[in-house]
């Protein structure tokens, strides 16, 4: 399978950072308000399990401390470039 040429990460942000006020139908926000819910609750639920611990550590021992806050993970760490 070959490589996609842009990563899906980068991808996704520019469409959302592209998309106009009012672009999403009420029905959609709602969906996505309660996605976000959602997600946070797995987050903060999943805090102090081992797989979450793991990956703070390794994301610890790739970036230096800086300005963007790690979810639930309570530090704060600066962007690592990706190319």
């Amino acid at each position: 399978m070959a490589a996609a040429s842009i990563p899906v990460t980068k991808e996704l942000a520019a469409f959302v950072h592209d998309a106009h006020a009012g672009c999403a139908s009420p029905r959609a926000i709602e969906v996505i308000k309660q996605a976000v819910l959602d997600l946070s609750g797995v987050i903060i639920a999943a805090t102090d399990e081992e797989p979450s611990r793991l990956a703070l550590d390794y994301a610890r021992s790739q970036a230096a401390t800086g300005p963007a806050a790690v979810f639930g993970g309570r530090i704060r760490l600066a962007r690592v470039s990706t190319g």
